[in-house]
């Protein structure tokens, strides 16, 4: 799961996709530094997470400030989803991360590891 670049494919049940001329949600979790950076859609986001076994929660994450024409709603849906994550399971190249419940909160694909 570390130090992989995981493209968003779902948020929940929506299906997500990169607004034309901007970067496609994704996220890149450091095992060396527990630092997860990456894309929202719209602005680039920063933040610290824990992981131990299945466990997973993302801490509080921070955003550039850019005024995009599109992907706002991805970027507030995003962020929101890594609040409520709890754990995590991977199939095949796929990442999913489920809130404590083991609701579904997002779908993630491997696109390339480092």
């Amino acid at each position: 799961m570390d130090n992989t670049h995981w493209k968003l494919t779902l948020l929940g049940e929506t299906p997500v996709a990169a607004a034309s001329g901007q970067r496609e949600p994704q996220l890149i979790l450091n095992s060396d530094s527990r630092r997860v950076s990456g894309w929202d859609g719209c602005n680039q986001i920063v933040g610290s997470y824990e992981l131990s076994g299945k466990h997973l929660t993302f801490g509080q994450m921070a955003s550039t400030l850019m005024a995009c024409a599109e992907g706002t709603d991805t970027e507030k849906a995003l962020l929101k989803a890594l609040a409520q994550v709890r754990a995590w399971k991977i199939e095949g190249e796929e990442l999913e991360l489920l809130d404590g419940d083991g609701h579904s909160m997002a779908r993630l694909e491997a696109t390339n590891a480092k």
